[in-house]
């Protein structure tokens, strides 16, 4: 069953009263919502589409407070309306007036008040429709009372048709059945008829339509009639359009059955001797009997009856009045006229005194009564929710099955025992039970204890005097939501307590909660994620591959999914994440499925950073292993090129010669990405020797140490200019030095900002020794085997040099280290 839920409209502008209502009732009452409009055009279009219990308006709303009350009573006349003003008694007056229930001063207690008497007007708003509700079918009819009605159902036929139609145009029921609703309509005036009533049962329930027609009467006369529909569609049990007719054609019309009542307001009285014959019969009694009164006297009492079993039964109890001498008192349908009366039959020494009172309608009254208490009934038991019935002593005095099953205890061990024997002894029952017996409608939460010790938790809405002295309980065991609600809140505070981003999505992508981690991984806030589909923060990819993992998923082919991807954040950043993702229990929401999103951004740098260092490892050690291979420096300095930029990492490695005296650099050797030309490469040289803005090539040939440039877009020289321009963002330049001797220049430019943190920077410096070794070697090597002799004399006033005894020592010639073979001998001075 649907959980009742009291709906409140707040007409006004004034927000930060409505937040104090609302908080003020929410703190009074349960199960409700209230919902804010901001003026009369507003509050009337939600009207039109939703029920509600219960309006407060300000007397300020746009479009006119009194406007907006018409309105609301013209379409719901029942629903209670409070008025809050600020102190205008003029104003308060005139809302009583238009038909407001309540009228709250917001300058006294501003909000408790009349939160209180929207309280108060709910529960009586609840109790009019459930008064209501008990006798919907007997009052509906009552409503349209006239000459007669006629209900036609939404297939057109007619439903019913009171026996009075007869009196007033000859037809019996069963005639206007066969031939239709408007059977007897002039033909000219039928389209008219038709067309009003149809388009009232296509409008709102209780529409109405009015008509005057020309009717045929069963004897081929016509009158004029006046016809008034209501729309009952829809209302159990109606369902259809009930139309009440009556005969204007005159004043003189015969009186319909309401006035013949009414002029019967006496009892009819008539008198018979011993043999029951008519010794006196009054006008009441005479018209009783479609009689004239003297007509009747002296005549049996059986020839107003036809032969029947209802003229037996008031014979033989007034013959067993006359006979007992004692009053007999019984009820027999009368059938002249088809009455039932209650009869009273008083012996007298003449004979008998009878007195007959009509109770048709009372009659009717009590089938209505009987029929309801059977609907109640067959509701009571039927009832999922625990319902019972309890006296002024809180006794309970029947229950239904799902009672019995709340409290553990079958039907007869249950009736007869109090309220407070089913509760702990912190709940006070009294005061509790005095409100209802008092007449007011409670609900609330309350534990129950069964006989076996275990405890149950009910909501319940208590009705008091759904009888005199008879209150009703009815009851819906929470224990097992309640239990579900605090392992969800378990469960929520563990989610939240996670570092790691957890949402749910559902079969469309739309997701339907984040936790906090996921909105500060992405920038969003939560009500900005939640509804959203997820092609918010992936690409569509993204999704399509999530897609067919959930139908992995579905078909049991997997128990996870993982995928990685980019997110995008709020503020456009896109970082690497893992999620991992699986479907949801059937029972929490169709096609529904959660996952865990980690941010992997540091985990994926760090696993690129080890393997660019893994690859800078790989190439140090394959140049070591091909510098045995090597034969000239040209192809030294072009595999050291070519083995570094075959890494991702970096895009452009070349060797350079420097000249300090001239300030120039001239490069060598190179290797790159397709993009690299050797125009490029030689305007890098180029610009490395700006004698304003020296590079890092000739800052390294300075000072002999590795140069690292870790944003080239911070350097304000040409050749950082022109390195940004193809799209490099940090470069390095590492000087070939060997034994003192520098043997060039070698400068590694990369697209990756954090190519040259201090791990790549310790690795890659090695080079600065290893490749000058190597050059060392090489020119070493070609030296030894050269055919060419340098000689050089030096002048010293130290003759005895160590330079000449090592000479002598070696019996060899001393080679002064120079960077490269002179081309001629130096001159000596």
């Amino acid at each position: 069953m649907a959980e009742s839920v009291d709906r409140v409209l707040y007409v006004g502008r004034d927000r930060e009263y409505y937040t104090d209502l609302t908080s003020v009732l929410e703190r009074t009452l349960s199960g409700f919502a209230v919902t804010l409009a901001s003026d009369r055009d507003q509050a009337v279009e939600f009207l039109s589409r939703e029920s509600i219990d219960c309006v407060v308006t300000e007397t300020t709303v746009a479009g006119g407070w009194r406007s907006f009350v018409e309105a609301l009573r013209n379409r719901t006349p029942e629903v209670p309306v409070l008025l809050a003003v600020d102190g205008d008694e003029d104003c308060a007056a005139a809302a009583i007036r238009a038909g407001v229930d309540a009228v709250v001063d917001r300058r006294e207690n501003p909000t408790e008040r009349l939160a209180v008497g929207v309280k108060r007007g709910i529960e009586r708003y609840h109790r009019l429709v459930e008064e209501r509700a008990e006798t919907d079918w007997y009052e509906s009819l009552l409503d349209g009372i006239g000459d007669f009605a006629v209900v036609v159902g939404p297939d057109s036929a007619v439903k019913y048709v009171s026996p009075s139609i007869e009196r007033v145009t000859g037809y019996t029921p069963a005639d206007v059945e066969a031939m239709g609703p408007f059977g007897y309509v002039h033909p000219d005036d039928q389209p008219d008829v038709i067309e009003a009533f149809y388009e009232t049962m296509t409008e709102p329930a209780g529409a109405t339509a009015k008509v005057e027609i020309r009717a045929q009467q069963a004897d081929g006369t016509w009158r004029i009639h006046e016809g008034v529909g209501v729309n009952h569609l829809g209302e159990d049990p109606l369902d259809g359009l009930v139309i009440t007719v009556r005969d204007i054609t005159d004043p003189a019309r015969p009186k319909s059955r309401l006035d013949e009542h009414l002029d019967r307001v006496t009892d009819a009285f008539f008198a018979l001797d011993d043999d029951l014959r008519f010794t006196y019969v009054n006008e009441t009694a005479a018209a009783l009997l479609s009689a004239d009164e003297g007509s009747l006297v002296g005549e049996p009492f059986g020839v107003v009856f036809d032969e029947s079993a209802d003229a037996a039964a008031f014979e033989t109890n007034f013959r067993r009045a006359v006979a007992s001498e004692r009053t007999v008192e019984f009820e027999a349908d009368f059938p002249p006229t088809g009455i039932s009366t209650a009869v009273r039959a008083y012996p007298s020494e003449t004979g008998l005194s009878v007195y007959l009172r009509d109770v048709t309608e009372q009659k009717a009254r009590e089938r209505e009564r009987e029929l309801t208490e059977r609907r109640f009934r067959a509701v009571f038991e039927g009832a999922l929710d625990a319902m019972v019935i309890l006296d002024d002593e809180a006794r309970y005095v029947d229950a239904n099955e799902a009672a019995c099953e709340l409290y553990g205890l079958d039907r007869s061990a249950l009736l007869g025992r109090s309220v407070d024997e089913f509760v702990p002894p912190s709940v006070d029952v009294d005061a509790l039970w005095q409100q209802v017996v008092a007449g007011e409608r409670a609900r609330g939460t309350i534990p129950v204890v069964r006989p076996d010790g275990t405890r149950r938790t009910a909501e319940y809405v208590a009705t008091p005097n759904v009888q005199p002295g008879r209150h009703l309980s009815v009851m819906r065991d929470i224990t097992e939501r309640e239990r579900r609600e605090r392992e969800l809140e378990r469960y929520e505070s563990l989610v939240e307590t996670v570092s790691d981003g957890v949402f749910t999505v559902d079969a469309d992508g739309y997701l339907t909660f984040v936790n906090e981690a996921l909105v500060d991984l992405t920038g969003y806030r939560r009500d900005e994620l939640v509804g959203e589909h997820v092609s918010l923060l992936v690409d569509e990819s993204t999704f399509e591959r999530g897609r067919e993992l959930d139908e992995r998923l579905r078909d049991g082919d997997l128990t996870e999914g993982i995928i990685e991807a980019r997110v995008q954040r709020a503020d456009g950043e896109r970082i690497q994440t893992e999620t991992r993702f699986a479907l949801l229990p059937a029972d929490a929401g169709v096609g529904e499925r959660v996952g865990v999103v980690r941010d992997v951004s540091e985990q994926r740098r760090r696993k690129e950073q080890l393997e660019a260092l893994n690859r800078l490892n790989s190439v140090i050690r394959e140049i070591n292993r091909m510098l045995a291979q090597t034969g000239s420096r040209e192809e030294l300095e072009t595999l050291v090129c070519e083995r570094l930029t075959e890494s991702d990492t970096y895009a452009l490695a070349w060797v350079g010669d420097v000249d300090r005296s001239a300030g120039t650099v001239s490069p060598r050797a190179w290797a790159g990405s397709d993009e690299v030309t050797a125009d490029l490469v030689a305007e890098l040289a180029e610009r490395q020797s700006d004698g304003d803005a020296p590079g890092a090539v000739m800052e390294a040939t300075s000072s002999r140490s590795v140069q690292v440039v870790s944003d080239l877009r911070t350097v304000d020289a040409p050749w950082s200019a022109l390195a940004v321009a193809h799209g490099y963002r940090t470069a390095i330049a590492i000087p070939f030095v060997y034994d003192g001797v520098e043997y060039g220049v070698l400068s590694v430019y990369s697209r990756q900002t954090d190519a040259f943190d201090e791990e790549h920077r310790e690795i890659i410096a090695q080079l600065r020794d290893v490749v000058g070794h190597a050059l060392n070697a090489i020119e070493r090597e070609a030296t030894l085997l050269s055919d060419r002799v340098v000689e050089f004399k030096l002048r010293s006033r130290r003759i005895a040099a160590p330079f000449g005894e090592l000479a002598t020592a070696r019996n060899r010639t001393t080679i002064a280290g120079a960077s490269r073979p002179a081309a001629t001998p130096p001159s000596s001075t």
